[in-house]
């Protein structure tokens, strides 16, 4: 049987759980992917001497600067949804590229994830 104690602990656990996920950017799962739909990360990459370099560089950029905000499991580009490249330049410029993608990270680790929370929760309301 739970005292008052015990059953305010797992409603603090829970509230705690439920602030967590509303922050976290509305993720929704995609196929096998849990994404961010409710926005888009931008990779801006720098001036570069060839088309390669500079598309390699606006895709490290995106990377590097979702790994910064949600962690590495949602920083790869081959990962994400709705992913765009523009680029502009010339040979005599120097190329530049910019990525617009949603992050997303492979869904069987969101599982496994929302399963570590259910035993946590589980925790608190014996």
């Amino acid at each position: 049987m739970m005292n008052f104690r015990t059953k305010l602990s797992s409603f603090a656990m829970l509230g705690t759980i439920t602030i967590v996920a509303s922050l976290s950017g509305n993720p929704a799962v995609a196929g096998t992917k849990l994404c961010k739909v409710d926005h888009y990360h931008s990779g801006v990459g720098s001036v570069q001497a060839n088309i390669v370099t500079a598309k390699r560089d606006a895709v490290r950029a995106w990377e590097n600067f979702t790994v910064a905000e949600y962690g590495r499991a949602w920083g790869r580009v081959s990962h994400s949804m709705d992913a765009s490249m523009s680029c502009q330049g010339s040979g005599r410029s120097g190329y530049s590229c910019v990525v617009k993608a949603k992050p997303c990270k492979d869904g069987r680790m969101a599982a496994n994830e929302e399963s570590l929370l259910e035993k946590m929760v589980g925790l608190y309301q014996r």
